[in-house]
């Protein structure tokens, strides 16, 4: 298959997501309550009411990322009855939102791709354009949850990227690590799928069209193509 342009998922695909830093709050969370979870049971809860309230947000509904993010962990700690301040817990979140750290196989990946590239990010524009200029990196083509008024795996921020580059999704490739977010909302348009699996997870059913360890590999997939 020959693509005329790739799809890229930001946070977790281009550049390291904020799983250490959801590790270290959700560890604070469980050790101030009186409810005795652990770690992983608070983790699954935030995970939960956050992907809900995310998928409730869209059109006239929507709502920033950074108000679902603090929302949800409110939520989670008046539950958890921990005796700690969201607002004060967020902000590593939202520093790393705004200036997170490449991954190593990124630049020479963004820098050899011969192919126009549109970044699909569930975040909020300013985040995501001082996250792009702390890495000085020129990304013209920029689609956003902010921007769409709708999160992955919704079909309006890949419609907004197909418009962008004026292309039909079989002309596209999307490349995210998110099995929710990237790969079932790609091939739900019939996008082909490339799933960055930095992890070791186990594959998703129905299977992406590529699944790769890094983004150097994937490179190496798309001069095959």
């Amino acid at each position: 298959m020959t693509y005329k342009a790739v799809l890229l998922d930001f946070y977790g695909t281009l550049v390291e997501g904020d799983e250490s830093i959801l590790h270290d709050i959700t560890w604070q969370v469980a050790a101030a309550s009186p409810l005795r979870p652990t770690q992983a049971q608070v983790m699954q809860r935030w995970w939960e009411l956050m992907s809900r309230m995310c998928h409730a947000a869209y059109g006239r509904s929507f709502r920033l990322q950074r108000e679902i993010e603090l929302d949800s962990l409110r939520s989670v700690i008046e539950e958890m009855r921990s005796n700690l301040d969201a607002q004060v817990l967020v902000r590593a979140i939202f520093k790393n939102w705004q200036s997170p750290q490449a991954y190593r196989d990124a630049i020479p990946f963004l820098q050899h791709l011969q192919l126009p590239v549109c970044v699909v990010s569930n975040i909020d524009e300013a985040d995501l354009q001082s996250a792009i200029a702390a890495q000085n990196w020129e990304l013209p083509f920029v689609v956003t949850s902010e921007a769409c008024c709708a999160y992955k795996p919704r079909p309006e921020m890949f419609a907004a990227a197909l418009r962008r580059l004026r292309l039909e999704p079989c002309d596209v490739l999307h490349v995210g690590d998110s099995v929710s977010s990237d790969v079932a909302g790609a091939q739900a348009l019939g996008i082909d799928v490339a799933w960055i699996n930095r992890h070791n997870r186990p594959a998703p059913l129905p299977a992406p069209t590529y699944a790769v360890s890094d983004l150097q590999k994937l490179a190496v997939v798309l001069e095959r193509t």
